[in-house]
């Protein structure tokens, strides 16, 4: 069962890949594997209850609505990124369709593009897998990020590969304002 996510042309959908140096490249695809923060259960368990009833609303899969928690909690503590605005990215790239395929040929919940498959991971990857499309998301989501000097706007339009325009990242920090904001849990500080 396929859907069809067409709303936003994701990163590159103009065929331009991005300008990668080849530090930039090994840097990014190092981050891959990273080591995680300590994450308290309890922040974890109340943030779960907080985020899953919106989750709720765009995906009924219970199994997958946990595992794309899961894995957002530990992908965007690993690449130091919002836990509440990478589930607003998946919202406006695919409404947590996790077999979403736009027009441009981006996969998965946050749409990304099979090219960096090349770029950054391993031939066997599966970028419809939810660890494996979260994961590559936070690591090309932060490389935009640290590329625009920690601006979310220009982070965003350049992963969505609209540079210079600001429709994409609007409608991302709107959701992110309107729906998510309140769904954020931070590292522990041991």
């Amino acid at each position: 069962m396929m859907s069809l996510a067409l709303a936003i042309p994701p990163a590159c959908a103009d065929d331009s890949l991005p300008k990668l140096s080849d530090t930039e490249r090994e840097t990014l695809a190092s981050s891959l594997a990273q080591e995680l923060p300590h994450l308290d259960q309890l922040d974890i368990d109340l943030w779960m209850l907080s985020a899953g009833p919106i989750i709720q609303r765009f995906n009924s899969n219970e199994d997958e609505q946990r595992q794309i928690m899961a894995q957002v909690l530990r992908m965007s503590h690993a690449y130091d990124i919002p836990t509440d605005l990478v589930l607003a990215v998946i919202e406006i790239e695919s409404h947590f369709d996790r077999y979403a395929i736009s027009h441009a040929g981006a996969l998965g919940l946050m749409q990304i593009m099979p090219f960096w498959i090349d770029e950054i991971g391993q031939p066997e990857d599966n970028l419809m897998t939810i660890d494996t499309n979260i994961r590559y998301g936070c690591a090309i989501l932060r490389y935009y990020l640290d590329r625009n000097q920690g601006s979310w706007h220009l982070a965003l339009a350049g992963y969505n590969g609209s540079t210079g325009r600001t429709v994409y990242s609007k409608k991302v920090l709107d959701a992110w304002d309107q729906r998510w904001r309140f769904t954020r849990v931070t590292a522990s500080e041991d």
